[in-house]
């Protein structure tokens, strides 16, 4: 028996399917620490996803469950973009006292995906449609929706396979700016140390408060890293990580992001130079990306148009 139902508004371009509790579970998807996440179809074929939260800790009361639970249906009920999963309602379900959220389903995710292709199986062109893609959905999160994810990486990005579009997902460690105070400077107050080894800013190791805005921008130019690669430059941007001391340790600023910018493509490295600063004040916007010339002129896919590449053959074979 549920309990509470509520439903988000509706986000563009993408059709609600029909919840029943007679469609067809496909498959399972995943599992974590906070719950599990389930595939499932509607006898007319449509496809979602429902993340399954195990029930409140024993210290917590329901409220505080709820609360946690749901902060990412709540950030994403207030999204409303081609490169942001979306969210269709949530229930609590009494007997079993857990919260269900229904979402858009995507593909598995970008990690997997390229990983199962293998260098040969994505060329250049389409993993760069599929970075801007993310770009493009990071401009419309921190310049319209004033919202910095904090955990950007290829495992938290799908494919639409009836579109070929990306989505971000995850938004569990979202910040939305207008919710603290700090007026026209709240990016700033970011807290906490959330996010992923490996693509996560030094100074969020290093700081208590910091610029959400900023940090995403780095994990940006480490999933360009990726897939540019198919590796990461370092474990963790710690100095107790000796990849990332050699990189932070090198005297010249310049010879520093060399270290980095010779296993780029030449054509994004000026960009990138800026990317990959240490200080999280000499990084550009994420507008800036779409200022400079070799990100601006290259084609992405978008509902409005598309890039050179035909990316239903990947979806067919590893999605």
């Amino acid at each position: 028996m549920v309990f509470l139902v509520r439903k988000s508004r509706c986000n563009t371009g993408v059709s609600q399917p029909k919840f029943s509790s007679s469609n067809r579970k496909v498959k399972d998807v995943g599992r974590g620490v906070s719950g599990y996440v389930e595939l499932f179809e509607t006898k007319g074929e449509e496809r979602y996803i429902v993340k399954t939260y195990y029930g409140k800790e024993k210290y917590e009361k329901s409220v505080e469950y709820k609360r946690r639970v749901l902060h990412e249906y709540e950030a994403l009920k207030r999204l409303e973009h081609e490169n942001v999963i979306r969210v269709f309602k949530y229930e609590y379900v009494r007997h079993r006292k857990v919260v269900q959220v229904y979402m858009e389903a995507g593909s598995r995710d970008l990690y997997r995906v390229l990983s199962r292709a293998g260098e040969s199986g994505v060329s250049p062109d389409e993993t760069l449609c599929f970075w801007k893609q993310v770009c493009n959905g990071v401009l419309y999160l921190h310049e319209n929706a004033r919202l910095c994810h904090r955990d950007l990486k290829l495992s938290n990005v799908v494919l639409d396979s009836r579109s070929g579009l990306v989505k971000i997902i995850d938004f569990a460690t979202a910040f939305f700016f207008d919710d603290v105070a700090g007026g026209p400077q709240a990016e700033l107050r970011a807290i906490g140390l959330v996010g992923t080894e490996g693509y996560s800013s030094p100074e969020t190791y290093s700081n208590l408060f910091y610029d959400g805005k900023k940090a995403d921008i780095w994990s940006l130019g480490i999933m360009w890293y990726y897939l540019a690669n198919q590796s990461l430059p370092w474990k963790a941007a710690r100095h107790d990580d000796p990849d990332f001391r050699a990189f932070s340790d090198t005297f010249s600023e310049e010879t520093r992001r060399q270290r980095v910018l010779q296993f780029l493509p030449e054509a994004s490295q000026p960009l990138l130079s800026r990317v990959y600063s240490v200080d999280p004040s000499a990084r550009p916007a994420i507008a800036d990306f779409f200022a400079d010339p070799w990100f601006a002129q290259a084609p992405f896919c978008s509902r409005s148009s598309r890039c050179c590449c035909d990316h239903s053959k990947l979806i067919a074979r590893y999605c």
